[in-house]
């Protein structure tokens, strides 16, 4: 917190007087109860009767026409800013789901979705996600039906590969350009866990067309809220792994902002779970600096598979930062971390993230913090 020396006072720095004369209406006093002596209410007039209706308050010895209804109406409808069109509130209006229908616990059969509908969203950003990824997800959710953790599914049908695959490529399409944490050139690869692409899925469907893809994405981050907890449960080494966090990180975000009610309450008292890993992981202090990964006897390919892993953890860390100040700005909740915490270097511009070879990386300038900027100036998730 700021000491009170250093509180800007805006009187004296802006040379201000906030007083009648800079906010006339805010100051003024209202009427006196004898001004409103006299004045009444009559039916509406039939028709054929004077149209004349008075749109503001007048002195008795001034008023030519009594008050009706309308006129009532009309004044203190003065009194509040205008109307907002429907549109413009539609991303702050709740659509509560079917009664009948938990969108947590069920999934709506995707397999119906015609071929050509899941091809008109497939952008190929990163390689086709392969069957094993939902075989490994099926089966562990599968599993878990018959502990008595959580509630069972009212209907387990995760959805087939090709969607899965599109909804991926629905990610880095929307949402990787506005929050660039996962490495986009490696993404997919062999060594990316199958329940790391089930949460970018997840996300994916929330930009999805297809029928019904915002109700599956609902179930699907239930699923990963589960797999986490599980596999952390049975390993806790896995608490530790920057995938998990990553995980973690990704699917606070989709059920925060998803637009479901039970999603952000879910999310509000779990609050203190990206925190809480990534301060096991070290995610808010430096590892390596540049200096100390140029002199390491690595080749020029082992050198950029490290500087990726550690851009990655970087942007991991301030992502989780950020996440958390938003709590306060959008839910009103009271953060996690102290700004003390932050002891990393920023990341590094896109153009260097971005590359695709340890070639194009070597050959790219390393400007830090371009990144952070990014997020700022693009908007936050809110909107």
């Amino acid at each position: 917190m700021p000491d009170q020396e250093n509180v800007v006072d805006l009187d004296m720095d802006l040379g201000l007087d906030l007083g009648t004369d800079i906010f006339p209406d805010l100051l003024d006093l209202p009427p006196p109860l004898n001004l409103f002596n006299g004045m009444w209410m009559t039916p509406i007039q039939s028709e054929g009767a004077s149209e004349s209706t008075p749109t503001s308050l007048t002195k008795p010895s001034q008023q030519s026409n009594p008050l009706i209804p309308d006129s009532v109406a009309e004044i203190y409808h003065q009194g509040y800013s205008p109307s907002t069109e429907a549109e413009a509130m539609e991303p702050r209006q709740y659509h509560p789901t079917d009664p009948s229908v938990d969108a947590q616990l069920s999934f709506p059969d995707m397999r119906q979705v015609h071929l050509d509908q899941v091809d008109q969203e497939n952008f190929a950003h990163v390689p086709e996600i392969r069957q094993d990824t939902v075989d490994e997800v099926t089966k562990l959710a599968r599993a878990m039906e018959y502990t008595p953790t959580f509630p069972p599914f009212t209907d387990l049908r995760v959805p087939p590969a090709p969607v899965i695959n599109a909804w991926v490529q629905l990610y880095f399409e929307h949402f990787h350009p506005v929050f660039p944490v996962l490495h986009k050139a490696s993404f997919g690869s062999a060594g990316t866990h199958w329940l790391l692409v089930f949460a970018v899925s997840a996300i994916g469907a929330q930009f999805s067309q297809l029928p019904q893809a915002h109700i599956c994405s609902r179930a699907m981050n239930e699923v990963v809220r589960r797999q986490a907890i599980y596999l952390c449960e049975i390993q806790n080494r896995l608490g530790r792994e920057l995938w998990m966090v990553q995980v973690i990180l990704l699917n606070q975000i989709a059920m925060r902002y998803s637009g479901e009610r039970r999603a952000l309450e879910i999310a509000e008292f779990l609050q203190a779970l990206p925190v809480t890993v990534a301060r096991r992981k070290q995610l808010f202090t430096d590892v390596m600096s540049l200096t100390n990964m140029s002199s390491l006897d690595l080749s020029l390919q082992q050198k950029w598979q490290v500087w990726v892993l550690d851009e990655e953890r970087r942007r991991t860390g301030f992502a989780i930062w950020l996440i958390d100040q938003a709590c306060e700005t959008h839910f009103d909740l009271t953060p996690i971390m102290r700004i003390e915490e932050l002891q990393n270097s920023l990341p590094h511009e896109e153009n260097r993230w971005e590359t695709s070879n340890a070639q194009g990386w070597a050959c790219s300038s390393h400007d830090p913090g371009s990144w952070l900027a990014s997020v700022f100036t693009v908007g936050n998730l809110h909107t």
